[in-house]
Formats: structure tokens, sequence, C-alpha cells
């Protein structure tokens, strides 16, 4: 069983909580790894890995592709591409604007405003969209 289909969802209803309550910067955070548990999800649900198998891959996998986030990009991506090409293409975009919106909102020193913080909730709907019609989830 897993439960991070369960803080995905948590995440995501805590972006749009944050949102309401203006703390912007926080919200993209949640909008981004609501995104991460699903895929992590995906692994465990349909691509059935266990969860020391993830960590095993996950290890080596940091190190040959520049960090855990892009070696969890690149693992769903591969598995995109021999599903729906084009759907992989959308979430490439779309995930790749999500993890750069992240990056500035937990490690620049810029203001996140509120415009910035729902273009990443819609970012995050839309990958999760493209997720649960590709994979089992």
């Amino acid at each position: 069983m897993t439960y991070f289909k369960d803080k995905s969802e948590s995440n995501l209803k805590s972006a749009g909580i944050l949102i309401s309550n203006n703390h912007h910067a926080s919200s993209v955070h949640c909008s981004y790894y609501s995104c991460v548990q699903l895929i992590l999800h995906i692994f465990i649900n349909d691509f059935k890995k266990t969860e020391d198998q993830i960590n095993q891959e996950s290890q080596l996998g940091s190190k040959n592709e520049n960090g855990y986030h892009n070696w969890i990009r690149n693992q769903i991506l591969r598995e995109f591409f021999t599903r729906d090409y084009n759907a992989g293409t959308d979430f490439n975009r779309f995930i790749g604007n999500l993890m750069n919106a992240r990056v500035k909102a937990d490690y620049k020193n810029i203001p996140i405003e509120e415009k910035h913080s729902k273009q990443a909730l819609s970012y995050a709907n839309t990958i999760i969209e493209l997720l649960k019609e590709s994979f089992s989830v």
C-alpha cells in the first residue's frame, strides 16, 4: 500500500488553501510536491516497484542524473514516451515549468506573487491529469 497518493492529494489541496491565505511561495512548493508524490505512487502502483527498489535506483539515478528530482522526472518521462509520446512531451514542458517555479519559490530571493502560485497550481493540475490519463493511479 502507498500513502503517496493521499499525500499528493493533500498537498494539492494545501496549495489552494495557501493561495487563499496569501502564502504564495509555500503554495508553489506544495503544488510541486503533489506531482512528485503522485509519481512515486505510480512507481509503486503501476511500475510495480518496491520502496527498496525505488530507494536503490534513486541513489544511483541521483548521481547519474544530477539529483533525485531529475531522476524522478526522467524515469516517468521515459515511460511516458513508450506509452504516449505526445503526453510525454506535454508532461516534460509542464513539469519543467513547475520545477523552475519551485526553485524560484524555495531558493531565490524574489517575491512570489499570487499569479505565480496560481500558475504553479495550474501546472500541477495539468501534470496530474496527464499522469492519470497515462498510468494506473
